[in-house]
Order: structure tokens, then sequence, then C-alpha cells
């Protein structure tokens, strides 16, 4: 759990320092994100905790909207390292079988 606390507040750190965290790339589709596999977003920071009861979501700049997607899908396009380490970590809690 330490790590992925560390791991959570260097994003966000990074959202006290710019409108937009990070590029991603979507890796997967969804039925609950209207992402398709290999579109890209700016990744603009977490949703509100109540929306993440059994996902990570983060908040993305899609067609002039800004919504809330699974973190899971998305992978980042050069990251800082704290960010390609919180999502390194959850994508490894996803493949665990691990869920809120």
């Amino acid at each position: 759990m330490g790590r992925k606390s560390r791991s959570w507040a260097g994003i966000t750190t990074s959202m006290t320092k710019s409108d937009s965290l990070f590029e991603a790339k979507c890796i997967a589709p969804k039925v609950v994100s209207p992402l398709r596999k290999g579109e890209t977003v700016e990744v603009q920071g977490m949703a509100p905790e109540d929306a993440c009861s059994a996902d990570m979501l983060v908040l993305i700049r899609w067609h002039d909207r800004t919504m809330a997607v699974p973190l899971s899908q998305l992978v980042a396009i050069d990251p800082d390292q704290s960010v390609a380490e919180a999502i390194g970590d959850w994508h490894y809690w996803v493949a665990q079988g691990y869920c809120f």
C-alpha cells in the first residue's frame, strides 16, 4: 500500500504544475468508455473519489468535453518517472485481479 500511495502522490503533485498531466493512448476498449484502441487523449487529473468506487478513473479531455475513463485502458506517452510508476503499479494491480 505504501508504494501505491507514493506513486499516486506523484500524479497529484503533477496536477498542480499544469493543466494537462500527460498524454496517453488507449490500449484497450472498455464498455464504460467511448475511447477506441489507439486514440490519444490528454489526462487532466484524477476523477473525484466518489466516482472511483470500482476502478481508478482519470479525467481526460475528449472531443471538447472533460470526462472520466478507466486508467487501466490508458498508457502514458513519454511520462515522467512518477507518472510511469503510478500507471505501471495500477496496471499490475489490475492484472493481478485486484479491484477496489
